[in-house]
């Protein structure tokens, strides 16, 4: 059987139809442009145009799905530095004042100045570098790095409030704060890495 082959295109969409001779009327013959085909070409030329669309589709899917993964990585790769700086400005102050904790005599009359003990002194100097410690190394299991954000979080805040209580400047009472909102930082990006890891 001989079919006549239209071809029409909506919006992008191009489409085959398929009529036989002798269902054409004369007005649709005189209107419309059409070819003879057999049945087999007919197949051959859908064939030719789906393997088309499907290569499309699969290259779109590659390209869409290579662009999502350096999206990925370039976040990740913000992440990273992000948490290491405001980790590294935590550990270096933590060990700066440990190390004064437990070295300098003014350490000694601040504390007394703040009504603290002298023992008071060597224990959080020591806690500070255990807590660094903790942070740093990426070994260690997250439940110590949380109760190390812990510790830090309330040496931060017991510090301001001991200072606005002997009524030091509050450009001094600022500090911890200061602190913690670094320590906030590297505590949300720790989650981040976790999380996208």
């Amino acid at each position: 059987m001989t079919y006549a082959t239209f071809y029409t295109c909506r919006e992008g969409v191009l489409s085959i139809i398929q009529k036989p001779m002798d269902s054409i009327s004369p007005d649709h013959l005189n209107c419309c442009y059409f070819n003879s085909v057999d049945i087999y070409q007919r197949f051959f030329l859908s064939k030719i145009i789906f393997l088309g669309c499907a290569s499309a589709a699969t290259l779109h899917h590659q390209t869409k799905k290579k662009f999502n993964k350096e999206n990925h990585k370039k976040k990740m790769k913000k992440n990273k530095i992000i948490y290491w700086v405001s980790t590294g400005i935590i550990a270096a102050m933590m060990l700066f004042s440990a190390f004064g904790y437990l070295t300098s005599p003014d350490m000694d009359a601040a504390f007394k100045h703040l009504g603290f003990p002298a023992y008071f002194r060597i224990e959080l100097a020591v806690l500070k570098i255990i807590g660094v410690i903790v942070l740093l190394l990426p070994m260690l299991p997250e439940k110590a790095k949380v109760i190390a954000y812990f510790g830090f979080a309330i040496t931060f805040v017991s510090a301001m409030i001991a200072h606005l209580s002997s009524g030091d400047p509050l450009g001094v009472a600022i500090v911890p704060i200061v602190l913690l909102l670094i320590l906030g930082i590297s505590y949300y990006f720790n989650e981040q890495l976790k999380t996208r890891s």
